[in-house]
């Protein structure tokens, strides 16, 4: 095709316009603009960008899509979510209560990636029941950290309203016994 790459490797192709496959084996970049790389990446998506590992799908997601099939990804450096007010639409306010309800009955297990050793020790919720309680996302099989992070600050801001009503709901009957108190004491003495 048109301006299409692939730089070496065995059995690779790049078959869509603008498209790169840099190496590695059996990989396939047919999407525009697209890049398959490692083993059996298929970018099939325009702009998707897929690294192939060992394990799972190795397909592209969607379009605009940075794919990784492998194990684990190690980033030395800060990740950045956009969270620009501009980049945004649609929204609502959050009933926090609500969401502090639905978080404390979210069931929560350790777990390990099956590609994992037993020495691997996670700890969270199943995608499956994030989606099911929350309903935010785009599959019940991912958690966004811009969602799970929105969830757990939803959460702190009610635990935090209803510690303040806690120490209000004290402090009004701390008042009330000191006034008891005063009364006693003057009609002892």
């Amino acid at each position: 095709q048109d301006s299409s790459t692939v730089g070496g490797g065995w059995l690779n192709e790049a078959s869509g316009i603008q498209s790169t496959v840099p190496g590695g084996v059996n990989n396939i970049a047919s999407g525009v603009s697209s890049f398959a790389a490692g083993d059996t990446a298929t970018a099939a998506h325009d702009y998707s960008y897929v690294w192939g590992g060992q394990f799972g799908s190795r397909d592209s997601a969607g379009a605009d899509t940075f794919n990784v099939w492998s194990g684990e990804i190690y980033l030395n450096g800060t990740v950045y979510s956009s969270s620009d007010r501009n980049k945004k639409e649609g929204f609502q306010t959050v009933n926090t209560k609500d969401i502090l309800n639905k978080l404390s009955e979210m069931p929560m297990t350790t777990w390990r990636f099956k590609t994992e050793g037993s020495s691997t020790v996670h700890i969270g919720p199943m995608a499956q029941d994030f989606k099911k309680a929350f309903g935010f996302g785009a599959t019940d099989k991912h958690i966004a950290g811009t969602d799970a992070s929105g969830v757990a600050l939803a959460a702190i801001q009610e635990l935090n309203r209803n510690l303040i009503s806690e120490i209000m709901k004290r402090e009004d009957a701390l008042k009330k016994m000191e006034l008891r108190l005063r009364l006693i004491e003057q009609r002892i003495a």
